[in-house]
């Protein structure tokens, strides 16, 4: 599989590097990148299978469209936000020529993550009663000026990562979401948005005016509660699971603490692979 990398900014260039000799090439329109082409038109067909996007989301859907007609398979950077009817478009034309698109969300491959949701899934939790999850960060200042400063702020940088585990394994995919408030603090985008599931079960912060990275992720059910807090990447993962004592106590808790490289690209690309081979 030889791979494509279009937007060759500091996630195309991370892409890159856990390619190594794969990547066949790399597009930006911005010549300080340092990109092979200037243009996906200019780059010759033969040389790739896959089209790897870490485009801004305006530009994504006619480069799907694109690299879809010409039978290559896609990954595609979180989110892709697409109404019904450009699904469908899309959707007829990766089965037509049996071809791949998929949306990457680089953290379910966070090892604490990965145990966090097989939790979910195992029904160790039993009825979640309630949880708060926050994605944070503190760097507004360097939004400002840039591309970033146009686009859906902080709801699509980092809000997508919850939303992944609240729609796909706490089953509210299709269901509505309430805003408690939305501000623009310090730019002309919003860098501060706080919403919540519409039965108010989950609330949701996001941030770029923390001044601190912030991971943490909280359930709490019947059973039990389980907390996640940090990122392997950064100063380290800690998952909390906490077994109900009843009729009340202490209850039963394992920690588990992680620290390491950061190898969620790497293990996303693996998962790609396989669904394309």
């Amino acid at each position: 599989m030889r791979y494509l990398i279009v937007g060759f900014g500091n996630i195309g260039k991370k892409r890159a590097g856990v390619l190594g000799k794969k990547l066949a090439a790399s597009v930006d329109p911005n010549p300080k990148t340092g990109s092979d082409y200037r243009n996906v038109k200019d780059v010759p067909l033969e040389i790739f299978d896959t089209a790897v996007l870490t485009v801004p989301q305006q530009n994504k859907l006619e480069l799907i469209k694109y690299f879809l007609l010409n039978r290559k398979h896609i990954l595609v950077e979180k989110p892709l936000i697409i109404n019904k009817e450009e699904y469908k478009t899309l959707n007829q034309l990766a089965t037509r020529n049996n071809l791949v698109v998929q949306t990457s969300y680089n953290h379910r491959f966070e090892p604490n993550m990965k145990k966090f949701t097989e939790l979910l899934e195992s029904g160790f939790l039993g009825k979640i009663y309630h949880g708060t999850f926050i994605y944070s960060f503190g760097n507004i200042q360097e939004r400002i000026g840039t591309w970033r400063e146009k686009e859906y702020s902080v709801l699509e940088e980092i809000a997508p990562h919850l939303l992944d585990i609240i729609i796909n394994h706490l089953d509210y995919k299709g269901k509505d979401f309430v805003t408690f408030t939305a501000r623009k603090e310090e730019s002309n985008i919003f860098d501060h948005w706080v919403f919540s599931t519409s039965d108010h079960r989950i609330i949701v912060e996001t941030s770029s005016i923390t001044w601190k990275n912030t991971f943490l992720l909280e359930l709490f059910g019947s059973l039990g509660s389980i907390h996640l807090s940090g990122l392997q990447k950064w100063e380290g993962s800690e998952l909390i699971i906490r077994k109900r004592v009843f009729p009340s106590g202490k209850p039963i808790e394992k920690r588990i603490f992680r620290k390491g490289l950061d190898n969620t690209w790497k293990e996303d690309f693996r998962e790609f692979l396989f669904k394309t081979t």
